[in-house]
């Protein structure tokens, strides 16, 4: 009697009858199918909630989970209403290993995504893309949609995924320092904002509007800045700045950036701390950062940033155009050049 495998299965030569031939067919092609489904299960694509301001900018995330077989994908996307994309700021995520990404119009006005790698790698669980949105006038609630989502293994494995639907907010523009929204800054917003910090948040009462400082909580600080603005009629300067390492940052900030500290990561805006009246240096190195980095600081109007791998600021840094933070309008720096560690000086003109 001889013994053999079949997809890891041992048989033998000893004659077997139709009926038993044909249930070994059948378990073979069941452990092939659970092969196919625990694969296609597997293949899922997310994205995050959008909040954003009428006529403001952010990142649409999309996200992936047990993609780690899948070396190709693709889908289209719909935007939720009054959203337009900037395709060219499109970037890759760390779900991505060298892949290539392409995205076409379709007639309908929707967006085709396809990525693939020329060397088969597949993906990774994570981050896959960040896509630049920009929302209407309107202030809307509406859904946006990932369909006809396929994935591909390098043996060309397909499998259609289900279609990821996600929610996005687009909230009317509101001055800093309005607590109630009523277009006025004045002795009203600042005793909200103190009922709001005691526990008592009176109905109506815009937290981002009085979070003047950007950082993400409501304190004195805000109210004595709500206070100066019904006094002078400005915002102080005095007020949360930003960093970023990678290659293009965002084109805006909303909610509360990752607190800067000694894991520091790249391609995410990071807190730096406050801006006072004298000047201030900070130095932090990037982790598993490469030489492509470029660095970036976002800072209040009336501020200037330079930047150097020493100590000593120079002038390695060039503005650029502003960027939104919690509807904020803040001017931005890029340093000329790349590397793993800047030291950032930040200085009122």
């Amino acid at each position: 009697m001889a013994i053999y495998q079949e997809n890891n299965i041992l048989f033998t030569n000893v004659p077997i009858s139709k009926k038993q031939m044909n249930m070994k067919r059948l378990f073979t092609m069941i452990v092939a199918l659970a092969a196919i489904i625990a694969y296609a299960s597997a293949q899922t694509l997310s994205v995050q909630p959008i909040e954003i301001q009428e006529g403001g900018q952010t990142e649409m995330v999309v996200n992936l989970t047990g993609g780690t077989s899948a070396t190709a994908l693709q889908f289209n996307l719909k935007l939720p209403d009054g959203m337009t994309v900037n395709t060219d700021g499109v970037s890759l995520g760390t779900a991505t290993d060298g892949h290539t990404l392409s995205v076409q119009t379709l007639n309908s006005g929707d967006l085709l995504f396809i990525l693939y790698s020329m060397d088969l790698k597949p993906f990774k669980d994570g981050e896959l893309l960040r896509i630049p949105v920009t929302a209407g006038s309107t202030e809307t609630t509406s859904n946006g949609k990932l369909y006809t989502v396929r994935t591909a293994t390098a043996d060309a494995v397909s499998h259609t995924c289900e279609d990821a639907t996600f929610s996005a907010i687009v909230s009317g523009a509101y001055k800093l320092g309005d607590a109630n929204g009523d277009g006025t800054v004045s002795v009203t917003d600042v005793t909200m904002t103190i009922s709001h910090i005691l526990g008592k948040t009176p109905a109506g009462f815009n937290k981002d509007a009085v979070d003047i400082n950007g950082d993400g909580s409501i304190s004195v600080t805000d109210v004595t800045m709500i206070i100066n603005i019904i006094l002078k009629g400005e915002v102080p300067q005095e007020t949360v700045y930003y960093w970023y390492a990678g290659q293009t940052p965002p084109t805006s900030i909303s909610g509360t950036p990752t607190v800067d500290d000694t894991n520091f990561t790249n391609n995410k805006w990071h807190t730096l701390g406050s801006t006072g009246s004298t000047s201030t240096t900070i130095s932090k190195t990037v982790s598993g950062a490469t030489s492509s980095n470029y660095w970036y600081v976002a800072a209040p109007s009336g501020f200037i940033a330079t930047a150097s791998d020493l100590s000593t600021p120079d002038t390695s840094m060039t503005q650029l155009s502003n960027i939104t933070v919690n509807g904020a309008t803040y001017v931005v720096f890029k340093s000329n050049s790349t590397s793993v560690k800047a030291s950032i000086y930040m200085a009122k003109k």
